[in-house]
């Protein structure tokens, strides 16, 4: 099991808490959250956006095979924009109704750069191999 956690590194690569303390054989005694939120600060998480429009969370920091058995395992599981679109209306139950309005507008407006430049793509095709864009 001590191997199961190799990955676990801090931002600068080092070795991370939860990887000493298991290797070491100290189990700490923390309920599943502390662990979890432990873990969590320990890493970055960003995104990534599938062309399929599907948005991903990609750990920084994972070496590249651990990564991709991740994704083959359907361990990082993506949800599609117009669902996350949809679900953050939920965030908006607290705000007023300015503030909502507000941050719907820019939603809208960055969806809106968004669906350009899928456009722009679509009228210009893929890039091509040596990595230029058609004119």
């Amino acid at each position: 099991m001590a191997g199961d956690f190799g990955v676990l590194r801090s931002k600068s690569g080092h070795r991370s808490r939860t990887e000493t303390l298991v290797k070491a054989g100290d189990r700490p005694h923390e309920t599943r959250s502390q662990l979890q939120q432990r873990v969590l600060t320990e890493i970055s998480v960003t995104s990534a956006c599938h062309p399929d429009g599907t948005i991903y969370p990609c750990p920084a920091g994972i070496e590249d095979d651990v990564l991709d058995v991740l994704f083959k395992e359907s361990l990082l599981v993506g949800t599609p924009i117009d669902e996350l679109v949809v679900r953050s209306f939920d965030l908006l139950m607290n705000e007023d109704e300015t503030a909502s309005k507000a941050q719907l507008i820019r939603m809208r407006q960055r969806l809106l750069i968004a669906m350009a430049a899928v456009d722009d793509r679509l009228r210009t095709g893929p890039e091509r191999p040596n990595g230029g864009m058609h004119s």
